[in-house]
């Protein structure tokens, strides 16, 4: 039986983003998008479709929306691996070998799609 993906909102400073998460942690985000609506289609595309507890979320917008706004290098999330493989995996796990800030390393995996 699949995972249950539950989903969060967060509204920065360069758009709608859009959290996915599973039991096992963070499975998908998605790039600030212009609308909520737009936010909320893409992470139900994910497979998300119940917003998640807060006790789920913990501090997780608030360092997403720093992390949007460039103030924030060390975004250190519980990432939930299933469902990301190929080459966006590989750019993922080689970033966070070799250290590069997180924001950089998602800006990379997302041009890995």
């Amino acid at each position: 039986m699949p995972d249950k993906l539950t989903f969060h909102l967060c509204d920065t400073e360069r758009g709608w983003v859009g959290l996915v998460l599973s039991p096992h942690g963070l499975r998908g985000t998605t790039l600030p998008r212009p609308s909520r609506e737009d936010a909320l289609r893409e992470v139900t595309e994910q497979g998300a479709d119940t917003p998640a507890s807060d006790s789920d979320l913990a501090d997780l917008p608030e360092r997403v929306c720093a992390l949007a706004s460039g103030r924030y290098e060390n975004l250190a999330v519980q990432v939930d691996w299933n469902g990301i493989s190929g080459f966006r995996r590989a750019v993922l796990e080689e970033a966070i070998r070799i250290g590069l800030p997180m924001k950089e390393a998602l800006l990379r995996a997302e041009g890995a799609l």
